[in-house]
């Protein structure tokens, strides 16, 4: 499929829904160019803000609570594009719901609930959980703002939670990620036959491999979409 090459899509029968990751917001870099790409094809991106009306009382329920409400109120099939932990709510979504037929996830999260405490000491919980709330740059707002200790307890909901569901999945990570490993995304791959994983030689963030996923992208959603 050469570059400028227009996929053919369902132009209403799919919703396409794009999830932003931790402290990152809808207009992030990623969130806009993707949204663009896919509006050069004739698709319109929802893009939530999951941090929702009040980013300091944001918890993983709160934040699925805004996508299972696109995805209930969606026409016809979803497909979710999700950065980190923005993947990571994709799959759970994909696994409530069956209107979410694709996903594309990149540098996606796995096993937040359980990873994310271990940044901290338990000193730093135990402070965090005292004062109620601990300052996060939150890079959609681009300073430090509070979020409560109520996002640390909502995650024991999801430790257990575990993605049985086959569907076709897109992965990209980044082996240079030093945030999340990429070997998470390979063991997914070995339990879900129909996910497919391109592995980039980035980080995290993944900004200067957008166009080589789009390429990948179109390909995906050409074979598995149209």
């Amino acid at each position: 499929m050469s570059p400028d090459q227009t996929i053919v899509l369902p132009a209403k029968e799919t919703t396409f829904i794009y999830l932003h990751g931790f402290l990152s917001g809808p207009d992030s870099t990623k969130a806009r160019y993707f949204a663009e790409q896919l509006a050069a094809q004739g698709q319109t991106v929802l893009r939530p803000d999951l941090k929702g009306k009040h980013p300091a009382e944001m918890t993983l329920t709160s934040q699925l609570r805004i996508v299972e409400n696109l995805v209930t109120r969606a026409e016809g099939s979803v497909v979710i594009l999700g950065s980190s932990l923005g993947a990571y709510l994709a799959l759970i979504a994909a696994e409530r719901h069956r209107k979410v037929r694709w996903l594309i996830l990149m540098a996606p999260a796995f096993d937040f609930p359980r990873r994310f405490p271990q940044l901290f000491s338990p000193e730093q919980l135990q402070e965090w959980k005292n004062q109620g709330e601990q300052l996060f740059f939150f890079y959609s707002f681009g300073e430090e703002r509070p979020l409560s200790y109520r996002f640390m307890e909502d995650l024991e909901t999801y430790r257990s939670f575990s993605f049985r569901r086959q569907l076709p999945v897109q992965i990209f990570h980044g082996i240079r990620d030093e945030i999340v490993p990429y070997s998470l995304s390979i063991d997914y791959l070995h339990h879900h036959p129909m996910s497919d994983l391109v592995l980039l030689n980035t980080d995290h963030g993944m900004l200067d491999k957008m166009d080589i996923m789009w390429e990948y992208m179109k390909v995906f959603l050409q074979q598995s979409v149209s």
